[in-house]
């Protein structure tokens, strides 16, 4: 269905991977006029996309108010809840700057919140809720809120199809700033994208209004996904639930699953980044816990989920001075643990390839894990590399010989080499019995041509 959609849209004059001319870049926006072809936007030139990559961005400078009054104005904060490939990421929290485009904002606010109802004009459901980021573009921007087609060729806004520019006060000064997506001036729906670098190329052309406040590791997230034809993501991200927080309420970052864990799934989104590497340290301890707890459940996706969030909080703390050797040695080996336990993971849920990998890792760390290269040796019994996966057992009896369960899989492993090695005699075997019989043929037929010819004189 993404090759279909992607049809629908306008090709654009020169390819996005041309080495000839500048790559355009089109941002997809406000949904054409009825019965009138695709809409694309306006082009914009991958190179300048692309600047600021990797720059740590400086905190964003507080929006101007348009006027005096407006400094009165509150600002909404509303929030998306994402999932990726069916399996929940987490929430985005962003403020809106309705102190400076108050328009713009009520727009995506209420499209968040879905209070507006249905379309009088087009039948349209006015609500981001179900809807999909369809188009990803590493190093530059995420793309949603087509509301009507769902690929970047529709959207409406709450005051009708388009609506105006409102100013161009505000910047895409940083990465997570939100800004509308259009097909030239005053053309805003509902699509709007989120930045993940400054991109100030945008600035007066595209209305900014609102930025990421808690998220951005969910952003990234989804920036992350691989993506294809018309840069549409490979896997479905859909914002599944949506709306406005009231004034003073919790973000709903933490304990975002409703499981008990109070850390963010993101360091990122702390309020305070605590310089004690302890208190990273304890984090990293919880968040290994919690995954521990959900294996033994059986649940290994939500197990690996926090596997991964460990070992986001383990990467921050190698940064804290105050880490001495005995603290970087036992995180080497909870790192190790992480590691062998996600593999562990993998394996249950099918990605054998990616098991293999954590396994691998897993050894980098310390070499005396029995675990890691028992994982190791199931991984490559499931990838069909017989010998290696003995070897990788043996090495795992080596350290743990009184384990039953290395020694079950060790023996499965041995016996299938065995197997195999009699199967190839076996066809040696029968290859040289077909020798064999064809060289006896060879003889008799040439006796029989001998005979023949003596017979002829």
């Amino acid at each position: 269905t993404h090759r279909t959609q992607a049809q629908h849209r306008t090709t654009p004059l020169s390819s996005p991977r041309s080495p000839r001319s500048t790559p355009p870049l089109a941002l997809l926006a406000a949904p054409p006029p009825p019965r009138s072809p695709s809409v694309h936007l306006g082009l914009l030139p991958l190179s300048a996309a692309m600047e600021g990559e990797g720059e740590r961005a400086a905190a964003p400078a507080a929006p101007a108010p348009a006027a005096a009054a407006a400094a009165e104005v509150s600002n909404p904060r509303c929030y998306f809840d994402v999932s990726i490939g069916g399996e929940m990421e987490g929430r985005i929290v962003m403020d809106l700057y309705a102190s400076v485009v108050p328009r713009t904002a009520e727009n995506f606010r209420a499209l968040c919140t879905g209070e507006r109802g249905v379309s009088a004009a087009t039948g349209t459901r006015l609500h981001y809720k179900g809807s999909s980021f369809h188009r990803i573009i590493k190093g530059f921007m995420v793309q949603g809120g087509d509301i009507t087609a769902g690929d970047g060729t529709g959207g409406e806004s709450i005051y009708g199809l388009n609506f105006e520019d409102e100013n161009f006060v505000l910047k895409h000064e940083r990465k997570g700033m939100l800004s509308m997506a259009n097909s030239g001036p005053n053309t805003n729906g509902s699509q709007f994208f989120i930045t993940t670098t400054r991109t100030p190329h945008l600035d007066g052309k595209h209305v900014v209004f609102g930025r990421v406040v808690k998220g951005m590791g969910v952003v990234r997230a989804m920036e992350h996904v691989c993506a294809g034809e018309a840069d549409l993501p490979t896997d479905d991200i859909v914002i599944v639930d949506c709306g406005e927080l009231p004034e003073g309420s919790t973000e709903g970052v933490a304990n975002f699953f409703k499981d008990g864990d109070m850390y963010p799934d993101w360091p990122i989104d702390l309020d305070e980044k605590p310089a004690d590497v302890l208190w990273w340290i304890n984090a990293v301890d919880s968040a290994k816990s919690f995954g521990n707890e959900n294996f033994k459940k059986h649940d290994y996706k939500a197990a690996l989920r926090k596997y991964r969030k460990a070992m986001r909080y383990l990467d921050i703390c190698w940064e804290k001075e105050e880490i001495d050797q005995e603290n970087s040695s036992a995180l080497r080996k909870t790192k190790s643990i992480i590691l062998t336990n996600s593999s562990a993971c993998k394996l249950k849920l099918g990605d054998v390839e990616g098991a293999l990998l954590d396994a691998d890792f897993a050894l980098r760390e310390t070499e005396g894990n029995a675990k890691a290269f028992f994982r190791q040796g199931q991984a490559r019994m499931a990838l069909k590399n017989i010998d290696a996966a003995v070897e990788s057992f043996q090495r795992a009896l080596e350290l743990e010989p009184n384990d039953g369960g290395i020694k079950r899989e060790l023996a499965a492993a041995k016996k299938k080499v065995t197997d195999r090695r009699n199967l190839e005699r076996k066809a040696f075997s029968k290859m040289f019995e077909t020798s064999g019989s064809s060289e006896k043929s060879d003889e008799v037929l040439a006796a029989s041509s001998e005979k023949s010819d003596e017979d002829k004189n």
